[in-house]
């Protein structure tokens, strides 16, 4: 799921598998929308200024404009891939386009320009970035939109720190065991740190980077998780799929809620 900018509305894919729809809800209640008419979307996100909602499908990115929670013209074909849209990770860029990782071989960086009013592709292609490290699944945006966070695929624990315009400002290895990947969270502290989360069952918590200086905190203790986790806006809290169901943590004094049943 992905909240809107205004926090007013909240987008997710559910339905039996292979046969999937993206909805809308207003987070305070009220009837979803379905704005998909194909089968099989999954992983929708807002832009930044909540006009679009990008999600996966099985041949590729769609690009769907959104107002005022309600689909507001016809879905487009960004990106033609026969990537798995369960394996498609991305990220918006301030001023229009994505960033995203396309399952091929292996996951891959790439940049699409796109058209914010329209969802059409500005450029022939997608731009592979080949100035990234490979192996790359998650990308994080600062508060400001100038830096992005990169997390690397599952044999890798750096996370990469680059400027808007692609230039490398650093990297950092965040876990001494090169086999575990780390899933990029988001910014906190103004931009100040970079939290992340093991991918692995053996229930670690979450990790704040300064990526000035490469120190690494703990910011919420063991949560004997098993699915990626998700960090609130505010950054007081987390979501996290554990043994028995959906859980949500104060990421200060780590007080643990379970919210749904596990079915």
């Amino acid at each position: 799921a992905t909240i809107s900018p205004d926090d007013r509305f909240v987008a997710y894919a559910a339905g039996p598998k292979g046969r999937e729809q993206v909805f809308v809800q207003p987070v305070d209640g009220g009837a979803r929308r379905e704005i998909t008419d194909a089968l099989g979307n999954a992983s929708p996100m807002w832009s930044p200024d909540g006009r679009e909602i990008a999600y996966g499908r099985s041949d590729g990115i769609w690009v769907v404009p959104m107002q005022n929670g309600q689909r507001a013209g016809p879905a487009v074909l960004s990106y033609a891939s026969p990537s798995d849209p369960g394996k498609l990770f991305a990220a918006w860029t301030a001023a229009g386009g994505l960033y995203f990782s396309a399952w091929n071989s292996e996951p891959t960086a790439y940049r699409l320009p796109v058209d914010p009013s329209t969802g059409q592709p500005t450029g022939a292609t997608a731009e592979r970035l080949s100035g990234f490290p490979k192996d790359v699944l998650f990308f994080s945006w600062s508060p400001d939109m100038h830096q992005i966070a990169i997390g690397g695929g599952w044999n890798s624990a750096d996370i990469a720190i680059y400027n808007a315009d692609r230039r490398e400002l650093a990297a950092h290895r965040v876990d001494p065991q090169p086999e575990r990947a780390v899933h990029v969270l988001d910014w906190i502290e103004g931009g100040r740190e970079v939290v992340y989360a093991p991918l692995d069952d053996r229930g670690s918590g979450l990790e704040a980077l300064d990526p000035v200086t490469g120190r690494v905190r703990e910011y919420v203790p063991s949560l004997s998780h098993r699915g990626v986790v998700a960090l609130s806006p505010d950054g007081r809290r987390i979501s996290y799929r554990g043994p028995g169901g959906v859980f949500v943590a104060d990421t200060e004094n780590a007080n643990v809620r379970r919210v749904a049943p596990e079915t």
